[in-house]
């Protein structure tokens, strides 16, 4: 995985996160449950966690290899969109008017056990000793 696409990664997803974090504080503080608006930042406080994480990425590349890089990163974005995505979205259902929305409880620990492989194949990696090309 090149270190360029890891960098726009990171930077996407910060932009992103940065933003709905904005919002949770400005345009979302008076309208959410206290609950809610806990649970939103819950949410953006991973989100900027691993967008700092798909960063220092670059910096591991040459310690695990591209493939081990590339794993933890895949762990790492689908934990992120899946379990920061669900937070967000069951935190503002009430708000915009889709109870439905409850439906995602289920994919929040999803999320969460994709992040938590991701650290803990970041801890397996560089005991396997294989390193790949650093593209």
């Amino acid at each position: 995985m090149h270190s360029k696409t890891l960098i726009i990664a990171a930077g996407i997803s910060g932009a992103v996160a940065i933003s709905l974090g904005a919002m949770g504080a400005h345009a979302l503080s008076e309208s959410l449950t206290p609950k809610n608006l806990n649970s939103f930042t819950t949410g953006n406080d991973y989100h900027i966690y691993h967008s700092i994480a798909f960063l220092a990425l670059t910096a591991l590349r040459g310690k695990m290899g591209d493939g081990a890089v590339k794993t933890v990163f895949w762990f790492w974005l689908i934990g992120t969109i899946l379990f920061s995505g669900s937070i967000y979205l069951l935190s503002i259902r009430n708000l915009i008017d889709t109870p439905e929305l409850a439906m995602l409880g289920p994919i929040t620990p999803i999320g969460g056990v994709s992040l938590i492989i991701g650290w803990a194949y970041l801890i397996i990696a560089p005991m396997r000793g294989k390193k790949k090309s650093n593209n």
